[in-house]
């Protein structure tokens, strides 16, 4: 059957009415609520920070707080002197501060003669030892006389001058070596002599104080017994003090922490070695071990240290944020937008802070509270 074609007319529309100004009036209405959402938002945010500036409010946070003290004590630590084996010139090779082992090479001597052994020398140089020796310690201990029976290549008046323990090395000698582990300087930190951090001793019992950092072949005349250097034996050292009356609660922390001038950004962790508490002296004798080296630790005595103890932990705030209100210590608070006061216990306060317990960390504390009552709604 043959399909009738049929024919189709397209009429053009007369399209959608418009509405004159609509568009522009509801983007209008949008930009303008959008600009009524923003200053609302700003508004609240000035407002806010306003108020916090007024009340001046600040959110404390949990911490804790240490004792500080500043004493002056001596430094002591393992260390051993050597004496020249004879007359001559010392030249020192090793580095001050630098680690050496047994046997190393830390000079040369040349010498008039060469050394004795170490028998015919003791009994030559008798008077000379006991001369340095009683300045150290009476049985001599931390004296040793180092030297290589080899001679230098090339040379026939100079000796190698050797180590004959490890430890690190010093140049600095000034007769305090013989103090340390069970022998500590009590008696030199007493007021009269503390600031000098020096022995008081006769002058003709004093050798001179060898504290030079000869550089490479840098030479100085030496005689028979005159102290060449010093090893620094072991890891430990000790800082010594003497408590005046009022700072006796130290000897409650047996861990303390030091800080040193000579290492102001090194805080170190120190333990009670020795407490001593003398029956005809008022104050307490501590001394701490300490386990960390610092640079340059070798070459001090005496030093004013800041020391910190007795650690407290809570939330920190403000000392001035601490009211007193009936009698009752506490600070005010932003609690959801109304002011509270909040009665606290100050637990330590040091300088500008203080660890206080009875608020949550992160609580809104009101500076200046003057301004507001208990019970009123910050708007």
């Amino acid at each position: 059957m043959r399909k009738r074609e049929r024919d189709f007319q397209v009429i053009k529309g007369k399209g959608r009415t418009r509405l004159p100004g609509l568009e522009k009036f509801l983007y209008g209405l949008i930009v303008l609520l959008v600009i009524v959402l923003l200053v609302q938002i700003g508004y609240q945010w000035v407002k806010n920070w306003w108020t916090a500036y007024r009340l001046q409010v600040e959110m404390v946070e949990p911490g804790s707080l240490r004792k500080h003290v500043e004493v002056e004590g001596m430094i002591t630590r393992d260390e051993e002197v050597m004496l020249s084996p004879g007359r001559g010139v010392f030249k020192g090779k090793a580095s001050p501060g630098e680690r050496i082992a047994t046997g190393e090479k830390a000079g040369t001597l040349e010498a008039e003669a060469g050394p004795a052994s170490s028998t015919s020398y003791r009994r030559e140089v008798e008077s000379e030892i006991k001369h340095f020796a009683g300045m150290v310690n009476d049985s001599g201990e931390t004296l040793r006389f180092p030297f290589s029976d080899e001679r230098v290549p090339g040379s026939h008046s100079s000796w190698e001058i050797t180590t004959v323990i490890p430890g690190l090395l010093s140049y600095r000698i000034d007769g305090l070596e013989g103090y340390g582990p069970g022998s500590f300087p009590y008696e030199y930190l007493e007021d009269d002599i503390l600031g000098s951090g020096q022995p008081e001793q006769n002058e003709e019992d004093v050798p001179a104080e060898v504290d030079s950092e000869p550089p490479d072949e840098e030479a100085r005349e030496v005689n028979i017994g005159d102290p060449l250097f010093k090893v620094v034996t072991g890891w430990d050292w000790y800082f010594s003090v003497v408590l005046e009356n009022g700072e006796e609660e130290i000897a409650f922390s047996e861990k303390v922490n030091l800080v040193f001038p000579f290492a102001e950004d090194s805080e170190v962790e120190a333990k009670q070695e020795e407490l001593v508490e003398p029956e005809s002296v008022n104050g307490l004798r501590i001394t701490y071990r300490i386990e960390k080296h610092l640079p340059g630790f070798e070459e001090i005595r005496s030093s004013r240290v800041n020391l910190y103890y007795g650690e407290y932990k809570g939330v920190i705030a403000p000392q001035e944020a601490i009211k007193e209100r009936e009698g009752e210590k506490g600070v005010y608070l932003n609690q959801g937008g109304v002011v509270d006061f909040q009665p606290v216990e100050v637990l330590f306060s040091r300088e500008e802070h203080c660890v206080i317990e009875g608020v949550s960390p992160y609580s809104l504390v009101i500076m200046n509270p003057g301004l507001v009552e208990e019970g009123q709604r910050l708007e």
